[in-house]
């Protein structure tokens, strides 16, 4: 299809795997821990269930798999992704130098978890806008020494 419109082909396959791999790390975390989190596992818990493991570990696959097969999306949940670790990082920067009490309060890692998915998804509607960056697909057709008049 490329060829068709004598646009480059986007993305490489470097490019699909490295861009599929940076969306995929917060939805990994949130596969892992919310797995765990919602089947007990999470704590010492002789009652967990044999399926959890294989299950995440299908669903961890499956995601990166669908990633790499759809890179529009996997461009659009990079930039998420992408705002999520920068916005992580400043929270974490600070509370590591001050310290924190271990274990953190329930309320403090809801707003958290919340303000993490509100810049997830701000990172994804930026990403989906043509400015200041335009997407890659969206590029402008260039034009070949056969499309130019004579």
């Amino acid at each position: 299809r490329a060829a068709l419109d004598r646009r480059d082909p986007w993305p490489t396959v470097g490019e699909r795997i490295t861009i599929a791999v940076l969306a995929w790390v917060p939805l990994a975390l949130v596969i892992g821990y919310g797995g765990g989190w919602i089947s007990g596992c999470d704590r010492a818990a002789v009652s967990c269930p044999d399926a959890t493991e294989p299950i995440q570990t299908g669903l961890l696959v499956a995601t990166l798999a669908l990633l790499v097969l759809l890179p529009r999306v996997a461009y659009l949940a990079a930039w998420g992704a992408a705002a999520v670790m920068l916005t992580g990082l400043v929270l974490a920067l600070p509370a590591s130098i001050v310290g924190n009490r271990l274990p953190i309060p329930m309320p403090f890692l809801g707003a958290g978890a919340g303000l993490l998915v509100a810049v997830y998804a701000v990172g994804v509607v930026l990403a989906a806008r043509d400015r200041p960056i335009p997407r890659p697909w969206t590029t402008p057709r260039r034009r070949l020494p056969a499309d130019l008049p004579r």
